[in-house]
């Protein structure tokens, strides 16, 4: 192979390996791009989180959003946080309120959260039957079998306010 054939092979290999793309220093990191947070109505929970948490904590709550990744300290697991500190979600009997309980149902069983029920009680007429609760509790796709534990929580729950109150 001549000497012009030669510089023009290594030529060409230069210039296919110059065309694959190589990592650059820092490329790994995620940019973080600014933006003002919308407007999300208070009377909505859900949307709420999903606006202005979820980009960092995820729609599973478990600190694996889409802007996890670009933070210097990882977002903190809530769903870990919830059940280390008692929390427990609530499936309420108020009418209009009560749209999301299939929707609390499924993150209590994925995130292993206790259940409560909740009357969300402005006046006596709110107030409900142990019958009426687990009619709510069966249409939030609860299976019997958990029903009798979830009013067993609600009861704990409300004993324990009344004891820290006393």
């Amino acid at each position: 192979m001549s000497e012009v054939a030669s510089g023009r092979r290594a030529l060409l290999i230069f210039a296919a390996l110059a065309m694959i793309p190589l990592p650059q220093l820092g490329a790994s990191q995620t940019a973080i791009r600014r933006v003002p947070a919308p407007y999300t109505s208070p009377l909505s929970g859900s949307e709420m989180y999903r606006e202005y948490c979820a980009s960092c904590h995820g729609v599973s709550a478990k600190g694996k959003g889409p802007a996890a990744a670009a933070l210097k300290t990882a977002p903190t697991d809530l769903t870990q946080l919830a059940a280390k500190n008692g929390v427990c979600l609530e499936i309420t009997t108020r009418k209009g309120h009560s749209l999301s309980n299939g929707h609390v149902a499924k993150m209590a069983g994925a995130t292993g959260s206790k259940l409560v029920i909740d009357t969300d009680t402005h006046e006596p007429g709110d107030l409900v039957t142990d019958e009426f609760a687990r009619t709510v509790l069966l249409g939030a796709g609860i299976g019997r079998r958990h029903i009798d534990e979830i009013l067993q929580n609600s009861r704990e729950l409300a004993d324990r306010a009344i004891r820290k109150f006393k």
